[in-house]
């Protein structure tokens, strides 16, 4: 960490100030021989060599720290811009979940299962029976009760869902037909199906 870092250096920075202290003591002696003035520099020598390593080291678990920094400094500029970008997702969710208003009715019908002899082979045949129950569970006004019992009974003569904005077969409550019940084209187009093509 950076404060194992500084108290590392501040220990090194020591070390150098007490021999400052050996050297400046070592240079005012007149009186050393010649073997102890050589040995004495061997020391000094040794000396620096450490500090010098040291002072490598120093800066290459520096160089280590500092990567490290920038790659947490990048993951959470990373994760704040998730944050920032869900909070938005959130918002623009929030909001339209208040436009969004599913039917709340459901139709109702029965499966009836035929069995189909063929040479003596007996084979099922499912199929659907028209609808012939409507279950409303739920509305908030008047006008609200009108479209869904108007969209479920559009269920009970066979029209599908339709996804065109502002169809009443819409699976979602649409504005335009709360304001004013009406078929849409698309609707039309729905109807038409079941009744025309038959």
């Amino acid at each position: 960490s950076k404060v194992l870092i500084k108290y590392k250096y501040s220990q090194l920075n020591n070390y150098i100030d007490e021999l400052n202290r050996y050297i400046e003591n070592f240079n005012k002696r007149s009186d050393l021989s010649k073997d102890e003035y050589d040995n004495i520099k061997q020391q000094v020598l040794q000396k620096q060599k450490y500090i010098k390593e040291q002072n490598l080291l120093l800066e290459k678990e520096k160089r280590v720290l500092n990567k490290e920094i920038l790659s947490v400094k990048n993951m959470t500029n990373r994760y704040n811009l998730l944050v920032k970008r869900y909070n938005r997702l959130l918002r623009e969710n929030e909001n339209l979940s208040r436009d969004l208003v599913e039917i709340k009715g459901v139709t109702k019908g029965t499966t009836t299962i035929t069995y189909l002899k063929e040479n003596g082979i007996t084979k099922e045949k499912s199929s659907k029976s028209s609808m012939d129950k409507i279950e409303i569970y739920g509305f908030e006004d008047l006008n609200q009760l009108k479209v869904v019992l108007a969209h479920e009974i559009a269920h009970l003569v066979g029209v599908e869902h339709v996804d065109a904005k502002g169809a009443l077969m819409n699976p979602i409550l649409q504005k335009e037909q709360l304001e004013h019940l009406l078929l849409s084209s698309d609707d039309i187009e729905a109807f038409n199906k079941i009744f025309l093509d038959k």
